[in-house]
């Protein structure tokens, strides 16, 4: 059933003309039944796909379902290419958060913007607007810290082993999405992780190995 909803996702439209949502919220209660070791790239594929065509009301059910609650020990797995879906997943749910909180702008502030001021442009009303959004913290943040979920990502994908570089590089995306002002990493791993980004950023025979180190060591620049 999950592969033939994927294969009807493709763009937009399809999410919006097409494809009934309560077919995804099946998905998501069947991944919720569905133990942790036993996910799938199939299973979830078509989250995935409505996550990034959606809209940011749909991805406020997926996050309102827990979805990234669920899906955070399938961190834990070998299989690479299910745990960067997993992120993608997770930075898309987190990023349209963004968009609602637009959407719940005050309706004070929205008169503002409808109606500039004399001697304020249009131009300047949306920059109020787009100051006054980013004052703000990620609406999905307080629950996923009080949750220890951020904890968990990190631990699940930067703290091992081996570690996957690009994949490394999504957790930092997504915690970028989460504190705009600068990553806030929690202080019993933020020496172990910064020493690791700086090997990666040194190395002298994986120029790859450079790129990821300077691209995930620039979103914890601000607050470090």
């Amino acid at each position: 059933m999950t592969e033939l909803i994927a294969n009807n996702i493709e763009k937009k439209e399809d999410v919006e003309n097409n494809l009934p949502f309560e077919l995804v919220m099946e998905c998501i209660d069947l991944v919720k039944r569905t133990p942790t070791k036993q996910i799938t790239r199939n299973l979830i594929d078509p989250i995935l796909r409505f996550s990034y065509w959606g809209s940011s009301e749909h991805t406020q059910v997926m996050f309102e379902m827990g979805l990234i609650q669920t899906l955070t020990p399938a961190l834990q797995t070998d299989n690479e290419d299910l745990q960067r879906i997993i992120l993608i997943i997770f930075i898309n749910i987190v990023k349209n958060g963004w968009k609602q909180e637009q959407s719940n702008y005050p309706q004070s502030q929205s008169q503002i913007q409808d109606m500039p001021s004399k001697g304020q442009s249009q131009s300047q009303s949306d920059h109020n607007k787009l100051n006054y959004i980013l004052s703000l913290p990620n609406p999905y943040l307080a629950e996923l810290e009080k949750q220890g979920t951020i904890n968990q990502i990190i631990e699940s994908v930067l703290m091992t082993e081996a570690i996957n570089l690009e994949n490394e590089e999504q957790v930092y995306f997504l915690l970028n999405a989460l504190y705009p002002d600068g990553i806030q990493l929690p202080s019993e791993y933020k020496d172990d992780i910064i020493q690791q980004l700086c090997i990666e950023c040194n190395s002298e025979d994986d120029d790859e190995e450079n790129q990821y180190g300077l691209q995930s060591i620039s979103y914890l620049a601000v607050n470090q």
